[in-house]
């Protein structure tokens, strides 16, 4: 579906969200588009976006893929378009620009999606925004997800350059409602003798389930479906050491727990 758009600098949700992160609005760099990752601490669906763009009228594409960006920066065939809009009019630098494409991309808790917007054309306005410090490290954050440094990318899947931060905010409807916690008594989850294998087991008929582990930065390390017979058995051996959470969820229902790996 094609979009036409006229401008929009929004002080509340531009779109059906219950909840927004903004990242920052302090331009001091810019280029056709730019990448970065987003780690659901909790389960939620990302709904919409502003973004702080130069001042004009442009078409602008947005992409993503499960998993990070780094690595795949000037890899088309490693994202998915979910749309494009025409002639937008920006607000202009450091103010919030209304992209009206409805994302829907729903991210498991523990897990990591990346988004590149960009315009369409290299005489189009461009993104901007801040040059950054470490690629990947956190740039913004609140009890739901996390928005990483990433990458200024020109036109298109061309060129990276990197760390940069995302200047704008992101719109997000938290998938926790009417998610419960799995009831204790329904996982037995233990360590082996040597502490170096986490084991799930799950009673039959409990349907579909995965587990995944993320690190102190929200950063997906592992992920994989729990098998037909209930029981996944996670190899810890090659974790540096440090803070982890372990997920376990299905569709309705979600449980973590942490552990340190010494």
């Amino acid at each position: 579906m094609l979009l036409l758009a006229g401008s929009g600098a929004h002080a509340q949700l531009p779109c059906t969200a219950t909840g927004g992160l903004t990242t920052l609005y302090a331009q001091d760099n810019g280029l056709d588009g730019v990448m970065f990752d987003i780690v659901a601490l909790q389960p939620v669906t990302i709904e919409c976006f502003d973004v702080n763009w130069n001042a004009g009228t442009t078409s602008i594409a947005l992409y993503y893929k499960t998993g990070t960006h780094v690595g795949f920066a000037t890899n088309p065939g490693a994202w998915t378009l979910i749309d494009t809009v025409m002639n937008l009019t920006t607000a202009g630098s450091d103010l919030p620009t209304y992209l009206p494409i409805d994302v829907d991309v729903t991210i498991p808790g523990g897990a990591t999606a990346a988004f590149y917007v960009t315009n369409n054309s290299t005489s189009d306005p461009n993104a901007e925004y801040t040059d950054g410090t470490v690629l990947g490290a956190v740039l913004a954050s609140d009890a739901n997800i996390q928005v990483l440094e990433g990458s200024g990318v020109s036109y298109i899947f061309n060129s990276a350059f990197s760390p940069r931060q995302f200047n704008g905010t992101v719109y997000y409807t938290s998938a926790t409602t009417g998610v419960t916690d799995i009831a204790a008594d329904v996982l037995d989850l233990r360590y082996d003798a040597d502490g170096e294998q986490m084991i799930l087991d799950l009673p039959e008929g409990q349907g579909p389930h995965w587990v995944s582990i993320s690190d102190a930065s929200g950063r997906l390390v592992l992920e994989r479906p729990v098998n037909s017979e209930g029981r996944v058995a996670v190899d810890l051996s090659e974790l540096g050491t440090g803070a982890y959470v372990f997920s376990v969820r299905n569709v309705k229902e979600v449980r973590t727990e942490r552990f340190v790996k010494g």
